[in-house]
């Protein structure tokens, strides 16, 4: 199994859990699958999911009071107006998280130990900061390494793309104690998708700060240059593995998987969805959204469309803004009604008095 793949326990007596017991006694072990799809969800998704049946029902091909009964009738999961989670799954995310951070603690106290054999052993390494993003965030990633930034991230970052924004060389020493500082001082970013290092991750709005300290602390000198070859080394590095790592443009999977997110963000976009409403006040916005996904996007011929366009980023806003007329679903008169009114009211407030 690979370091970079990310995995759950799965106790093993779970189904001598009454409430599973009785999910199998109605469903059979179709129903414990989807169970355990839901859950594997939730883990990929910060254990928090949109109360979207239907996308369940036609993602697994089940039947959507299945999913309907599996999700409310047997306690297994927490549920709101419009999201579910689930308490065993934030259990353990909180003891994964609080596992890494002791981790990180007890491995800054390694390197601070002047006898450590693990700092005579690399006496210099790379300070770098690098913007990670895709359609749907974007954020700043610094730390350290003994290998080249672009070797350090080869094939590790699925779902995202990356920028360097600094890179430089120093004493180890000198670099944690920059990593230590930097870390101290902002408040950390919480990436949807999980990675090796997600933990010393930063707000985007951070980046110029973060930037000033490095150079404060390693020297602006030889900064540029150690950007120019890491760019260059970075091109080379790709153009070689480039035919071995996989894309959402070469893998329907990846696609499909990229897509989902997108979908879930996009559901959970309230200024997105204000905006599509006061342009189309007589369509469904949420049910046309996801006909668009579930009709034709994440469909082998809209991948096949998407693959078509130039570039490596879709721009998952603007596709559906594009193309929500053609899977649109309109809503009845009376909800047209009210939501002309709640519109006008937002832009005369006089007329809800």
């Amino acid at each position: 199994m690979s370091k970079e793949t990310f995995y759950f326990s799965h106790d093993y007596n779970v189904r001598s859990d009454i409430k599973i017991k009785r999910l199998i006694q109605a469903y059979g072990f179709e129903g414990y699958g989807i169970y355990w799809s839901l859950i594997e969800e939730l883990y990929q998704n910060d254990n928090n999911l949109p109360l979207d049946y239907e996308c369940f029902s036609y993602d697994m091909r089940v039947d959507i009071e299945i999913i309907k009964g599996i999700v409310n009738d047997f306690d297994l999961f927490k549920l709101n107006d419009e999201n579910f989670g689930s308490l065993s799954v934030q259990k353990r995310m909180d003891e994964r998280d609080a596992k890494s951070r002791k981790a990180k603690t007890s491995a800054m106290k390694r390197w601070d130990d002047g006898n450590s054999e693990a700092r005579k052993s690399a006496n210099d390494c790379i300070f770098y900061i690098i913007e990670i993003y895709n359609d749907n965030e974007k954020f700043i990633k610094a730390g350290i390494t003994t290998e080249s930034v672009s070797r350090r991230y080869s094939g590790k970052l699925s779902g995202y793309k990356y920028n360097l924004l600094y890179s430089c060389e120093n004493s180890t020493e000198t670099c944690l104690g920059v990593e230590r500082e930097i870390n101290e001082t902002f408040d950390s970013y919480n990436p949807i998708i999980k990675f090796a290092g997600h933990m010393e991750c930063y707000n985007v709005t951070d980046s110029k700060a973060i930037k000033d300290i490095a150079m404060q602390k390693l020297g602006i000198r030889n900064a540029d240059n150690e950007i120019r070859n890491a760019k260059k080394e970075s091109k080379v590095k790709e153009s070689k593995v480039k035919e071995t790592i996989k894309t959402w443009k070469t893998d329907y999977q990846i696609y499909l998987s990229e897509s989902r997110v997108a979908y879930q963000y996009l559901l959970q976009d309230k200024e997105f969805i204000k905006k599509l409403s006061h342009a189309f006040p007589s369509m469904n916005i949420k049910k046309s959204i996801e006909n668009s996904f579930v009709l034709y996007w994440s469909t082998d011929d809209g991948w096949k469309r998407k693959i078509k366009a130039k570039g490596n980023l879709i721009n998952w806003k603007t596709t559906i803004q594009n193309s929500i007329k053609i899977n649109a679903v309109y809503n009845q008169k009376s909800d047209v009604e009210n939501t002309q009114v709640q519109q006008k009211s937002e832009i005369y407030p006089s007329l809800s008095k």
